[in-house]
């Protein structure tokens, strides 16, 4: 088996660390330093050498910036358009101004931690929406009138690859301008670019409001970072992935992010909804309300999904974001098919459907959408959520924050409000583990829980079951 050293070396606050070397297998040596004890040291580099032997740790010089560029080209075609959009948008707002100067062997599990870190305090690039990310760094360019990107880093406290993005960003909104170079005194090599702010725009800018992203954003941008490093492990360009949890390792890195509170139709409120609903909406308004179906999965649906004799929608897919401006089929959340119960109420709405639309269609109507245009073409989740949707709320009176969404959640609540337990709420909604159920409508589940001690008496000690019109006479 092939052998690595473990060294020593002091750091300039006359502390210690250790670092690992050892040769690639492509025999090119490499180091690994910042362990800040010897055991830590050697376990890497026993795990490094069998990695090596196996021949799956070759050198590469990449930088991240250069490798996540050719990952996300290589990895579009395995995602769907809008997972991709997602990750671009993480990979050129965060990832890259963050780690991109980095060599792709040296990312340590500790920069994964320090990113986050920065993103959730706000001073990494990205950490706020839109452009309002530009405030602090214009404020502080505006404060020092003409400067370069060193003397912005230095002003800020930030690392100059950070700031040098910052200042791209600023340039192409047109809030600075380059306005010559200077050499800085004592130096030799090239000449610094000067630039200088707008003020007028700079005051306006950094007047508006700051909005930090969210614990979700944020771990969402780690996502593709996970992702592409595990790839670079598995092609041998790096021996361990720096963003995944290792068995034994704590918990993953992440941000802890809180529950937000779900919006659903009460009870009371479903049948004004309904009713204010318009008449070529209402049959898919009653099946997202009964049935707890995803926008997109409701709209893909085709007769040849609807079991009649069983009482079932198979869901396959649903419509997602295609490469131009419109939808196209994708996959189902997570790729898992599943069966949804409906009931005699929802199969006279399907039948009705199905019946109007014979009477137009060609002999063979099974591919045709169930909700579909006049043209016989699905229906746009976003023009539903914007139009007929917003209209039926305003029309009923009713909050008109409550998301298209809400009507899954509403599904769900209904659910729980009729005594069915959460395994029943599980199946119906598709998710991978009763855990996510559990955790999102949990605290809904009243009624399956009441009086649950006193039934489990009466069926020890008594030997009978109480129904539900015992239950209800005896509460």
């Amino acid at each position: 088996m092939a052998k690595g050293s473990v060294y020593d070396y002091e750091l300039a606050d006359g502390s210690t660390r250790y670092m690992a070397v050892y040769r690639t297998s492509n025999g090119v040596q490499r180091k690994k330093k910042g362990f800040r004890g010897v055991r830590e040291a050697e376990r890497f580099l026993n795990k490094t050498m069998a990695e090596v032997d196996a021949g799956r740790v070759i050198a590469t010089w990449d930088t991240f910036a250069a490798y996540i560029d050719r990952w996300l080209v290589e990895h579009r075609p395995r995602i769907e358009e809008g997972t991709y959009r997602d990750y671009r948008v993480h990979i050129e707002r965060r990832l890259k101004p963050y780690f991109g100067h980095l060599k792709l062997g040296d990312i340590a599990p500790a920069h994964v931690r320090r990113y986050v870190a920065e993103l959730v305090e706000g001073t990494a690039a990205g950490a706020m929406h839109g452009t309002e990310a530009l405030n602090e760094p214009l404020a502080v360019a505006e404060r020092l009138g003409s400067f370069s990107v060193n003397e912005l880093s230095r002003a800020m406290s930030l690392p100059p690859h950070r700031v040098r993005h910052l200042v791209d960003r600023l340039e192409r909104e047109g809030l600075i301008a380059r306005v010559g170079e200077r050499r800085p005194a004592g130096r030799r090599g090239r000449a610094e670019i000067v630039y200088r702010v707008f003020g007028r725009a700079a005051r306006e800018r950094s007047s508006s409001h700051v909005r930090l992203i969210g614990a979700k954003t944020i771990n969402n941008s780690l996502i593709p970072l996970r992702v592409a490093l595990g790839h670079a492990v598995e092609d041998g360009l790096i021996a361990r992935n720096p963003a995944a949890s290792a068995p034994g390792a704590r918990e993953r890195i992440k941000v802890a992010a809180e529950q937000p509170e779900i919006d659903f139709l009460r009870l009371s409120e479903i049948p004004r909804y309904l009713d204010a609903c318009a008449s070529e909406y209402r049959p898919l308004a009653e099946i997202l309300i009964a049935c707890g179906l995803r926008i997109s999965e409701a709209i893909q649906l085709t007769w040849a999904d609807v079991d009649f004799a069983g009482s079932v929608l198979l869901v396959t897919g649903s419509r997602k974001s295609g490469r131009g401006a419109g939808e196209v089929r994708g996959g189902t959340k997570g790729d898992r098919f599943r069966g949804v119960e409906f009931g005699p109420r929802i199969e006279g709405i399907l039948g009705d459907l199905r019946a109007r639309q014979t009477e137009h269609a060609a002999a063979d109507h099974t591919r045709r959408p169930v909700f579909a245009t006049a043209e016989g073409r699905h229906l746009d989740r976003r023009e539903l959520s914007r139009g007929p949707h917003k209209a039926a709320l305003a029309d009923a009176g009713l909050r008109e924050s409550l998301r298209l969404h809400g009507l899954r959640h509403t599904a769900a609540a209904s659910w729980l409000a009729a005594g069915l337990p959460l395994i029943y709420v599980q199946r119906q909604l598709g998710h991978a583990s009763i855990t996510t159920t559990e955790r999102q409508y949990g605290h809904l589940e009243k009624s399956f829980l009441r009086g649950a001690a006193r039934r489990a008496e009466v069926a020890i000690w008594e030997g009978r079951v109480e129904g539900p019109q015992e239950l209800a006479a005896a509460e």
